[in-house]
């Protein structure tokens, strides 16, 4: 679908005034004149950050008596664009969106202020039983020519039981009871970070093993790593698009961040272009910006922010 794809489904919420964050609308439906679009479904939610409204659970649109109906519909309300899915016709929807919106301007070409990535750190003191604790880098963002590696480099690092970090901290040392790494991306930057769950105990020596492994990574990540984090992020990409939301979410983002939709052949083949090389240069370009440490539970034993910066230094 392309980014104008249903946003017939936003006319009766258009003119709506925006509010704070409440509750989910149960069974929202609008009011219809003779010659509007009638608008109904089962849950309606407003992000007031993101300015996005979406609408799932039997998602109706009727003008005329002719009925359409969708799984889930998200507009942007910043955007004008609507990303739908479920049983639609698409000409039919294109033709109420140019009927109804082809006034909107789309907001895709303004430029926002660029993100600007400091690292740091936050500590909160807290009586936990555990010590949740993130390590961050500065990531990458989408348009980066090394943005799939960067997916692959988090598999490699902690994407499974087989990743490295789970095989060191977690079954070798006993270091923690869940870590998992992930790559974040967004327009114009990205975050790059371990999450690790241990003990009051455990937490000054699961730090320097942490520091140890990212050092270690852009050193000698080889090809048979490379190639199962490969076939493990395909196949985590394919399996999500069997849910109508999460591909719902997958069209989404791809128009806000692309301008079109990227069939799931182009992704794989991205992907399959990504080597051993490439994930050893991901892994030694983090380690040149600041760490972030975020962490809180019985911190009493957890070492200081310039230590662990001098670790990756």
């Amino acid at each position: 679908m392309d980014g104008h794809t249903c946003q017939a489904a936003a006319q009766s919420l258009q003119d709506r005034p925006v509010a704070p964050p409440g509750p989910v609308v149960e069974s929202a439906t609008t009011p219809v004149a003779a010659d509007q679009v009638q608008f109904s479904a089962g849950t309606l939610e407003y992000d007031y950050n993101a300015d996005i409204v979406t609408a799932t659970g039997e998602v109706r649109m009727t003008r005329e008596g002719d009925r359409l109906r969708a799984d889930k519909v998200e507009w942007n309300r910043k955007t004008g664009r609507v990303v739908a899915t479920g049983n639609v016709v698409h000409d039919d929807i294109v033709e109420l969106t140019q009927e109804k919106f082809s006034q909107i301007t789309d907001g895709a070409n303004a430029a926002p202020e660029k993100a600007v990535y400091r690292g740091g750190e936050a500590r909160e003191m807290r009586e936990l039983e555990q010590v949740h604790y993130l390590l961050g880098f500065e990531g990458l963002a989408y348009d980066d020519p090394d943005f799939y590696a960067a997916q692959v480099l988090a598999t490699v690092m902690g994407g499974g039981m087989s990743s490295r970090l789970f095989q060191e901290v977690r079954e070798r040392r006993g270091l923690a009871y869940s870590i998992f790494a992930f790559s974040s991306s967004y327009i114009d930057s990205g975050v790059f970070g371990i999450y690790a769950g241990t003990g009051e105990n455990d937490v000054s020596e699961l730090v320097p093993v942490l520091c140890e492994e990212i050092q270690r990574a852009g050193l000698d990540i080889d090809e048979v790593e490379t190639a199962r984090a490969r076939a493990q992020h395909k196949a985590s990409i394919m399996m999500g698009l069997e849910a109508a939301g999460a591909r719902a979410e997958q069209l989404g983002r791809q128009m806000h961040v692309y301008g079109r939709h990227l069939p799931p052949a182009e992704l794989v083949a991205e992907i399959d272009r990504v080597d051993a090389e490439a994930v050893r240069r991901v892994a030694n370009r983090l380690r040149k910006s600041a760490p972030v440490v975020a962490a809180i539970g019985p911190l009493g034993k957890l070492e200081s922010y310039q230590t662990t910066a001098g670790r990756l230094s």
